[in-house]
């Protein structure tokens, strides 16, 4: 069995939240007893990200590799530390995840974050009292104390070689990061999140707890709350990757009045798309269509759109895209969310892309719940 088909086999069953109703994530949330410890959020925010694996043949075989795995694995990083010593001492980290952008201003100035890579790992003596407490409870999950143990070795390797007071991350979706608030918290150190990326109704952010989440509107703290996260954690504050100057962006070459961003799209898909514009296809400064970098399909467009009615990313940023505009359209993606906390009028596309629109309502996405204009009821007179 090649390593292609050995992931191909293990992934094989797992549903994505599009295929699982929210009133089926409700009953098993509410199933879930009420946490008594970060470590315990821990452990249900794991059982909520297993739900989706319908498959036990999967979880059977990675329970087993853990067992097997893990007492190599902490004798090794044990053995790791005595080869680590503390560089310097680095107060305020966040991780450097090549995503600066995220972090909201008012946070850096209070601590003046420095990213470093978190990925080494090693385990001190000192970390033993906190992986006895791990194992205590997570005793019948092998796997998750296989993946816990592995976050919790690279807060070691941080805390030995930089003695840090605090730590960013944008790690709501990790299971892990109730455990890791709880293991930074027992020495000292503070743990705070940052909001990275849209979020709908999805028990996989359920039960999470850090000292602070910072995230971009008060809907997405009463989602979190909703799916049982912490209630005290949440900041709300949006990230210079929401806030454009849009003024700095002006450029006639790249405005048009209506402009749509597209995703994933079949030949059909487009040709309803087209057809359903308010505005025909005659003038680039009335439409233009901006396809997606990585997985719109640019035969399809370009043996159905003219060129000059095509923004090109390489050409055109995205920041420049939408402070040249009026009107952003599309179905789901985070440049509709940008287009809108900087003042341009959202049209959320419920022709082509009807069955996804009444998901996302069912699934509680912002632009929804905030009653932006639907595509079947926009004219443009």
């Amino acid at each position: 069995m090649t390593l292609f088909s050995l992931s191909k086999y293990l992934n094989d069953g797992d549903l994505d939240v599009f295929q699982i109703s929210v009133a089926e994530q409700r009953v098993f949330l509410d199933s879930l007893p009420e946490p008594q410890s970060d470590v315990e959020r821990s452990l249900n925010q794991f059982r909520c990200q297993g739900f989706f694996n319908r498959k036990t043949r999967k979880a059977l075989i990675f329970n087993v590799v853990s067992v097997i795995t893990l007492p190599f694995l902490i004798t090794f990083f044990l053995f790791k530390a005595f080869f680590v010593s503390k560089t310097k001492s680095i107060n305020y980290i966040m991780e450097d995840n090549g995503m600066p952008e995220i972090i909201p201003l008012s946070l850096q100035k209070e601590f003046n974050l420095i990213p470093i890579v978190i990925k080494p790992m090693l385990l001190q003596w000192t970390d033993l009292k906190f992986l006895k407490r791990l194992f205590s409870v997570f005793f019948g999950h092998p796997f998750y104390l296989l993946k816990g143990l592995a976050n919790l070795a690279q807060y070691s390797y941080i805390r030995k070689k930089y003695s840090p007071r605090l730590i960013v991350r944008a790690e709501e979706d990790s299971a892990s990061s109730s455990l890791l608030t709880a293991y930074c918290n027992s020495f000292g150190i503070m743990h705070f999140n940052v909001m990275h990326g849209e979020k709908l109704f999805n028990i996989r952010d359920s039960f999470f707890h850090f000292n602070r989440c910072y995230v971009w509107d008060n809907h997405y703290k009463e989602l979190f709350i909703s799916m049982r996260a912490e209630t005290n954690q949440f900041i709300i504050e949006l990230p210079p990757s929401l806030i454009i100057n849009v003024e700095q962006y002006k450029n006639h070459q790249s405005y048009a009045k209506y402009k749509y961003y597209l995703q994933s799209f079949s030949e059909e898909e487009l040709l309803g798309i087209i057809s359903s514009l308010p505005v025909p296809l005659n003038d680039s400064s009335k439409i233009k269509f901006r396809p997606h970098p990585r997985y719109s399909d640019l035969g399809f467009l370009y043996k159905h759109v003219p060129k000059n009615f095509i923004e090109d990313p390489s050409e055109v940023s995205i920041l420049e895209s939408i402070s040249n505009l009026d009107y952003a359209i599309g179905s789901f993606t985070t440049v509709l969310l940008q287009a809108y906390y900087n003042g341009k009028i959202v049209i959320l596309d419920d022709v082509t892309f009807l069955g996804q629109y009444n998901k996302l309502k069912e699934m509680q996405y912002l632009l929804i719940e905030k009653e932006i204009p639907v595509l079947s009821k926009w004219s443009d007179n």
